[in-house]
């Protein structure tokens, strides 16, 4: 058997024992594939040419692949899932289309990773990688991709890396626009820390950092309403919030359990214009349920029929 390196035995990027992580790197490229058809059939058919140039965002990219099996890089993550996918359809449609790619990520090590894996696809696939924060880079993402078809993969390292405005400005971006998010749990824990602490009079910089964590995730006034709710209430009352009043209001979201236990690791949040797009994904969503992972043979998907957002 292979030893790997003490990056490789890192937990996060071997996929052995982390089934979920598999099944979320499945769900976004059967969805993938579908959207960028869509998209480009649309141009095909009407001339459209918000359609002719299409756009995937990675906001945390990672290093690009994974470990699996004492086998170093032998797992795609998404930025090679959409690459591969980019270059699928600029030959299927003689070149006539692109997929550009664009990946962020704030970790220099993860970026050098991701450079070299990405190499084997510089000029064929337009893509660019950014070593830059998503909440800072993404009025210059915009500002790029226009009103152009845009699908963003939303994937953050923790409960303190993605802002709530910035997932407000991603919502609300102009012309066709899919949402894939995944929305890690753990702020009713976090929660109830302050609450704890707010309790005991505990006023130090700990407290202030925990309130200024999950307040940049909610807002402070949704932060205030999800004292001792539980995380599938807090998730709704976010989700709700998050997407009232925006043309996205086609969602379904998505349970992952965490490999030996009945409980969520976090949520995929899927968000769209199209009732079409909800459809393929609640289908996704249903067969992943029915697939096994390494000898897990169930993870219960909530859609909108008992999940209302």
């Amino acid at each position: 058997m292979i030893k790997l390196s003490n990056e490789m035995n890192k937990n996060y990027w071997d996929l052995t024992d982390r089934p979920h992580t598999e099944r979320k790197l499945k769900i976004l490229e059967e969805y993938l594939y579908p959207w960028a058809k869509i998209i480009f059939n649309q141009w095909r058919k009407y001339g459209h040419k918000n359609f002719k140039t299409a756009y995937y965002i990675d906001c945390f990219a990672g290093r690009g692949k994974y470990h699996k099996d004492a086998k170093p890089n032998s797992v795609n993550g998404s930025p090679l899932i959409a690459l591969n996918c980019a270059e699928f359809f600029q030959k299927k449609f003689s070149g006539e289309v692109k997929l550009k790619c664009i990946f962020v990520e704030t970790k220099k090590k993860y970026v050098v990773d991701l450079q070299k894996f990405c190499q084997q696809y510089r000029g064929i696939v337009d893509f660019s990688i950014r070593h830059a924060d998503i909440n800072d880079e993404i009025n210059s993402i915009f500002k790029e991709v226009g009103n152009n078809a845009t699908l963003f993969f939303v994937d953050p390292w923790g409960l303190k890396e993605l802002k709530k405005t910035t997932v407000r400005d991603i919502i609300g971006k102009k012309g066709p626009n899919d949402l894939l998010l995944n929305y890690i749990c753990g702020t009713p824990r976090v929660l109830g820390k302050v609450k704890n602490m707010v309790l005991k009079k505990e006023t130090n910089e700990q407290l202030f950092k925990l309130i200024d964590s999950v307040s940049s995730r909610l807002g402070l006034k949704l932060m205030l309403e999800c004292f001792d709710k539980p995380e599938r209430e807090v998730l709704q009352n976010w989700a709700k919030e998050i997407l009232k009043d925006t043309k996205l209001q086609h969602s379904s979201v998505y349970r992952m359990l965490r490999p030996s236990k009945n409980e969520a690791a976090y949520y995929l949040l899927f968000a769209s214009r199209s009732v079409v797009a909800k459809k393929i994904v609640d289908d996704i969503f249903s067969k992943k349920d029915s697939e096994t992972y390494d000898g897990q043979t169930k993870m219960p998907f909530l859609i909108k029929r008992d999940f209302d957002l």
